[in-house]
């Protein structure tokens, strides 16, 4: 099984090309992304127990962080908190290209901690595939 964790909201909807590429492997994905913004709290706490839930449990934690964010807008603040939580687990890969805001951190925690990071979305893909094989 695979967690699609990482750029959501305000974020190209990258969850369901991964989807595509990965649906003829026996596997279950779990995608977090939401359609709604607007959850109320009690919605907004439900989403994170399911998050959490299924994060414990996958095989696979497949992170990604999109450069295509207006660069005045905060780039995946979340995605970089899930990001120090999970980054010592080796279920993790994380794609992040050159052109995310952050990419000196994520690049930085991922060497720091041995955790394995690929440049581009089709490389994290490949990765993935690699690791529930």
């Amino acid at each position: 099984s695979v967690f699609l964790a990482g750029s959501r909201d305000q974020a190209p909807e990258w969850q369901q090309e991964a989807i595509r590429r990965l649906q003829d492997l026996p596997i279950t994905i779990y995608n977090p992304r939401v359609q709604t913004r607007n959850l109320s709290e009690h919605q907004a706490k439900r989403q994170l127990e399911w998050e959490l839930k299924h994060l414990r449990e996958v095989s696979v934690i497949m992170m990604f962080f999109a450069p295509e964010l207006p660069s005045q807008i905060p780039q995946s603040p979340m995605a970089l908190i899930e990001l120090g939580v999970h980054v010592e687990d080796p279920r993790l890969i994380v794609g992040c290209p050159f052109g995310f805001s952050a990419y000196g951190s994520v690049e930085a925690a991922t060497a720091f901690y041995g955790a394995r990071m690929v440049e581009n979305f089709n490389d994290l893909v490949d990765e993935t595939r690699k690791k529930l094989s």
